[in-house]
Order: structure tokens, then sequence, then C-alpha cells
């Protein structure tokens, strides 16, 4: 059983829908069980008789709102069912023998009003006999509406709980995903500066000092963002590859494929970048010149096509199963973005 302050409270839209169910009710049944009656019979019809066959149905417009506070209060929930049942057995009746009452007193009070005697025995048989079980089917339907109500508002709280905590964890994913790319970016640049000095090709190894600074530079700033435009995704990657540029010098040649009306099209932050690291050291690596890298974008109906080609030797099937952390991660970051 819940307390009153554990109770859900009666939107006023849901109050407003429970009057205006009930009012037509009410209008429905002065003119079909009424109304309409006497007018095809030829009669005359009379507004106390409109009235008193209103007076039944005007009763629930009030009780409805105290049956939905009774349904909340004894929910049928798992291992309370039994006793849910037996307290809105009683309460149905409770509310049956009130209804009547409310019933009784409308119609005495009309009486009254109109200076006419009443005989309570009469009215009191009528009402426990052609009421109450009518009262009861009503009692019914109004909790078995309103159970379903609430469970239906539940799941849709659970199923929306549910939707947000996935996507919470889809973006803890991309930001651990993303947060990969950067050590391991910084590991093989670091690492391609370290051979050029070796080399003794120290002006080139300090000009990709300074880009690679221009680079992290642009790309922590967007430590948390997941989507970019293609454009800065391009603008990124030229600070890439003009790095790698000091690294391969003429042995490397890049083509750009892309089509200036796809720059604002959105696409995962990073995406290209190692793609392209794994054309370069997969493919361009172990050629002695002429290398080549082409990145593409086009655009085929609602789709955006991007792809990275070098004309290397490409990686055995093995290596292609294990991808290393470029394209696994990519992979994964694609699934839970899309």
């Amino acid at each position: 059983m819940k307390t009153l302050s554990q109770i859900p409270k009666i939107s006023w839209s849901i109050r407003l829908a429970i009057i205006a169910f009930w009012l037509s009710f009410f209008l429905l049944v002065i003119v079909f069980s009424y109304y309409l009656p006497f007018v095809l019979k030829g009669k005359e019809w009379t507004a106390s008789g409109v009235i008193s066959s209103a007076f039944p149905w005007i009763a629930w417009l009030g009780l409805t709102f105290l049956v939905i506070r009774w349904a909340r209060c004894f929910p049928f929930k798992k291992g309370l069912f039994k006793q849910s049942l037996f307290r809105h057995l009683l309460l149905g009746v409770v509310i049956a023998l009130m209804h009547g009452m409310v019933e009784y007193g409308l119609i005495y009070l009309w009486a009254v009003i109109r200076g006419c005697d009443v005989n309570v025995s009469v009215v009191l048989l009528v009402i426990l006999i052609r009421r109450l079980p009518v009262s009861l089917f009503v009692y019914w339907m109004i909790l078995s509406a309103t159970t379903a109500y609430d469970y239906y508002g539940k799941y849709r709280a659970s199923e929306l709980a549910s939707s947000q905590l996935e996507a919470k964890l889809a973006q803890s994913q991309l930001h651990a995903l993303k947060m990969q790319l950067h050590p391991h970016f910084l590991f093989n640049t670091h690492h391609s500066i370290i051979s050029l000095m070796l080399h003794g090709k120290t002006d080139a190894a300090m000009n990709m000092l300074t880009r690679l600074s221009d680079l992290l530079r642009l790309t922590l700033d967007k430590t948390n963002q997941q989507l970019t435009s293609l454009k800065e995704e391009m603008d990124v990657l030229d600070l890439y590859l003009s790095i790698q540029k000091e690294r391969f010098s003429e042995r490397l040649e890049i083509h750009m494929n892309v089509n200036p009306e796809l720059m604002n099209a959105e696409i995962p932050y990073l995406l290209l970048q190692p793609l392209v690291e794994n054309a370069l050291k997969h493919g361009v690596d172990d050629l002695v010149t002429g290398g080549e890298v082409t990145i593409s974008a086009k655009r085929e109906e609602d789709s955006l096509y991007l792809s990275v080609k070098d004309n290397g030797l490409g990686m055995l099937a093995e290596e292609t199963e294990e991808n290393g952390i470029g394209l696994q991660n990519t992979k994964i970051r694609l699934e839970r973005l899309y």
C-alpha cells in the first residue's frame, strides 16, 4: 500500500479528459435513452425527465477520481495481487453503495424542489437491484483503464531510461575509443621524428615537430567532439599529411578527389586519419618510389562514400584480420554512432 504522498497526482489533462468523457456520455444517455424514444413515439419530453435519467451518471463524474486514487493506492503488483484483488472487490461494493446513495440523494433533492413525494423504500430498492451491478461494472472498467494507463506509463518510462542508458554507454565507449587515437597517432609521429633525426634530417624533423604542435592544438581543442564537418576533417588531415610529407619526401604523392559541395557533410571526428595512416604504413612504406594515396568523397542519393586508397602491396590476410588499433577503432566507432 502506498502513502498519500507516493500516489501520483492526476494531471490536469487527464482531469479534463475525464470530465469531457462523462459530459459526452451524459449527453448521449439523454439523447438515446430519453429524448429520441419520446420523440419517436410522439410523446412530449420534459426537462425533469431528462435530469432524472441523467442522475445515475452525474455521480460518476466525481467518483471516477476516487476510483483512480484507490487504483493507484492498491496497485496490482507481483506478490500483492491477491491482497489488491480482495481490497478492490470490497471497494467496488463501497463505491457502488456510495453511487446509489448519491443518486438517491439527487433524486430526493429534485423531488423536494418540485414538491413531489418520494417513496424512499421503492427508490432504494430500485437503486440496489438495478444500479448496483452496473455500478460495480463501471468501477472495474475505471480500475482496469487506470491500471492499463499506469502500466503503459511505466513501460514508456522504463524504455526511455533504457535508451538513455544505452546512449550514455555508447558515448562513453566513443570517447574512450577516440582517446585511443591520440596516443597511437603520437607514438607513430614521434617514431617518424626520431627516424628523421637518426638519418641526420634535422630540418625535416623540426618542420614535423612544428606541424605536430599545430595538429595537437587543433585536435585537443575538440576532445569531447564526436562528429565534425568533412571540411574540418580535411583540415586536420592536411596537417597530418604535411607531417608525413616531411617523412616520405618525394616518395609520397597525395590525390584529393573531394567535391566542394560535400564539405558541410557530417562525419565522425578523426575518421580518415587512421585510414590514411594505415595506407602509409602498409602501402607506401614498403615502396622505394612512386607512393600514392588517393582520398575520395562522393555522394550517392542520401549516402556519403569516403575512400582511402594506396598503390602499395597491401596487408596480408592475417594482418587484415588482426586490423590493429586504427581499423578496429574505426569499425567500432561507426557501429556505436550509427
